[in-house]
C-alpha cells in the first residue's frame, strides 16, 4: 500500500452523511504513515462518533468575526 509510506493530510470539508463509504475506506486511509492526520468539518456530532474522531468544538462567529478573520488570513 503505497499510503503506508507517505505523509498525507486528508481535508473533508461539511461531511453531513457517511453513505458506507468511510467502511470501505477507513482500512485504506487509516494505513497512513504515522503522521498522517485526516480532518473531517460537519455539523454533526453523530458523523464524527460514528468514525471515532476527536470532536472540537468551535464558538459559532458572527458575520463580523469571519470577516475579520478572513482579512487577516487573505
Amino acid at each position: 500500500n503505497e499510503l503506508s509510506k507517505s505523509k498525507f493530510l486528508l481535508v473533508l470539508d461539511d461531511v453531513w452523511e457517511l453513505d458506507g463509504w468511510w467502511g470501505d475506506s477507513a482500512g485504506i486511509l487509516l494505513g497512513g504513515a504515522k503522521e498522517s492526520k485526516i480532518l473531517i468539518t460537519n455539523r454533526k456530532v453523530e458523523v464524527s462518533q460514528a468514525i471515532g474522531a476527536k470532536i472540537h468544538k468551535l464558538p459559532q462567529m458572527c458575520f463580523d468575526e469571519i470577516w475579520s478573520l478572513f482579512l487577516r488570513v487573505v
